[in-house]
């Protein structure tokens, strides 16, 4: 098992029954925690998925029932000796899919809110974690009543695992890399590179250290942040302890965030945190291309 998995975006097309967010949660929990990454299969029995989740044996059996009806999970059942059992079989190469890390499942929230995470995810585009739609939009795209997803949204926003923006919502991207894989994508993370991995990952275990939740972070200061600590760690070898303190940037970052606020939601932060000037990248290349 992987620390993230691979899940179908026709989540948000799911329109089985009025348990629909539990029931991607548990589509979500059985697929990244208790499947085979290489052949999607699960052979966790109901019982063991019970005392995984908490959920009771008859929602998680109720549920299942509703999923293999789709092609989010196919269901076999095979008889051994006196008991019945399931083989869950997911596809492990949807035509269009987001990343999730696996952690997402146990932070402490509400089952049925991290559905709803799960399905606002599925609804964003551009490999992003960016939503522009009203929660009005929201509620009709995935089928459920207005008053109770504004009102679930509401709660997940006091517990800083949604940000409400301008026109829009966007998630953690504690929980949510920023790797999907969309035919209609045109957005400029498709130029999210190694080194802009690095970064984001050195500020994402930071954060993760510290409990603080990080939302969609931009693409530009990543970079930025690189151009002034443009050193992996391949490249320490052979250094002395001080200079690597002030080179490496997650040993600087814990030295320039000894404590960071419970939510951040821009990358901007660290730039400050580091004293880096915001430079606007894209005017820049304009100019010399001028």
């Amino acid at each position: 098992m992987k620390n993230y998995s691979i899940l179908d975006k026709d989540i948000n097309k799911y329109r089985n029954g009025k348990n629909k967010n539990t029931d991607i949660y548990l589509y979500g929990y059985i697929k990244a925690c208790c499947s085979n990454y290489k052949t999607g299969e699960s052979h966790a029995t109901q019982k063991k998925i019970q005392e995984l989740t908490k959920i009771s044996l008859r929602t998680i059996q109720s549920s299942i029932a509703r999923l293999r009806e789709t092609e989010l999970m196919k269901v076999e059942t095979k008889q051994i000796g006196l008991k019945r059992l399931n083989i869950y079989r997911f596809d492990v190469n949807p035509k269009n899919f987001f990343f999730g890390n696996n952690s997402f499942y146990y932070v402490d929230i509400l089952q049925k809110e991290k559905g709803l995470l799960l399905l606002i995810k599925s609804l964003c585009i551009n490999n992003s974690n960016t939503i522009l739609y009203s929660r009005n939009k929201i509620s009709e795209l995935i089928a459920q009543d207005r008053t109770t997803i504004s009102k679930m949204m509401n709660e997940l926003i006091q517990k800083n695992m949604l940000l409400e923006i301008t026109h829009g919502f966007q998630l953690p991207a504690n929980y949510f890399p920023l790797y999907a894989k969309d035919k209609k994508s045109t957005h400029n993370y498709e130029n999210f590179n190694s080194y802009d991995q690095f970064v984001l990952n050195s500020i994402l275990e930071l954060c993760n250290q510290q409990g603080t939740v990080l939302f969609t972070p931009d693409l530009q200061p990543l970079k930025l942040i690189f151009s002034h600590y443009p050193f992996l760690e391949k490249d320490m070898k052979g250094l002395d302890e001080e200079k690597i303190k002030s080179c490496y940037l997650p040993l600087v970052l814990k030295t320039r965030c000894p404590s960071l606020p419970k939510k951040i939601d821009s990358l901007n932060y660290f730039l400050k945190a580091l004293n880096i000037e915001f430079v606007d990248l894209k005017k820049e290349s304009l100019e010399l291309t001028l």
